[in-house]
């Protein structure tokens, strides 16, 4: 269907979970991530290999097809990202430009391709995430607004998908 992600800038954090709880009324899987630095350092977005036990980890992005995936960003703070943190920013920007997901592997990565609608909320002008011009940006400043956009978003997407479908 192609990828159309969606910027919500402007917003208070506290309409994330109004946003969030309207999104889980319309579609059957969602998925909220807070791009918090502590977050992000501590967990495994991507899937990867256990080398010792020889087994695949599930990352926190391993989404089924059609789920959709808020991101929070409304709780991002100063400072910088290291290893972990990094890396799972680094994964957000491929999923969200590009709808790929790098498993890691002995050896390297795999790359997989994803159907994963996305949906950022921000409180800063623009998103932090550096996805070279892929967003739809739409500056709220009151969260009816954002709610209406979001719901005409997800109305078109499932609209586009009942017709391919």
């Amino acid at each position: 269907m192609g990828n159309f992600p969606l910027c919500l800038s402007c917003l208070r954090p506290s309409a994330v979970s109004l946003l969030h709880r309207l999104i889980q009324q319309l579609v059957p899987c969602t998925h909220l991530v807070p791009l918090a630095r502590h977050y992000l350092e501590q967990q495994r977005l991507v899937p990867q290999t256990d080398v010792t036990l020889g087994v695949l980890r599930a990352g926190e992005l391993q989404l089924a097809p059609g789920s959709v995936l808020v991101l929070d960003e409304t709780q991002l703070e100063g400072g910088q990202f290291v290893e972990n943190g990094a890396c799972n920013l680094q994964a957000l920007e491929s999923l969200v430009a590009n709808q790929e997901l790098h498993y890691q592997v002995p050896f390297g990565s795999s790359t997989f391709q994803t159907d994963i609608p996305t949906l950022v909320l921000s409180s800063g002008c623009k998103s932090v995430l550096s996805v070279g011009g892929s967003f739809w940006c739409c500056f709220c400043f009151c969260p009816f607004v954002a709610v209406l956009l979001s719901l005409l978003f997800f109305l078109c997407l499932f609209s586009c998908a009942c017709h391919m479908g």
